[in-house]
């Protein structure tokens, strides 16, 4: 009797320090997932604010009036 409850007793301590090692190893993914998510959103953020910033010029680009007798700081008359 004192046999079987030593093997269930190793059992359990075997299945307890899997258990850890895949705590462990999820652990360790969680946390590079999130350092590439937090990277990436980075990454975007400045690609939307550059992307944003571009459009704006070439806007402002295509309504500026260079003409004759006209000055840059007047308003086009239609």
């Amino acid at each position: 009797m004192l046999s079987t409850v030593s093997e269930n007793n190793n059992k359990v301590l075997m299945m307890t320090a899997i258990s850890r090692g895949h705590l462990l190893n999820d652990w360790y993914t969680v946390r590079n997932n999130n350092s590439n998510v937090q990277l990436w959103s980075l990454v975007l953020c400045f690609v939307i604010i550059a992307t944003s910033l571009f459009q704006v010029y070439f806007v402002r680009r295509m309504f500026n009036v260079h003409g004759a007798g006209v000055r840059s700081t007047s308003k086009p008359r239609a």
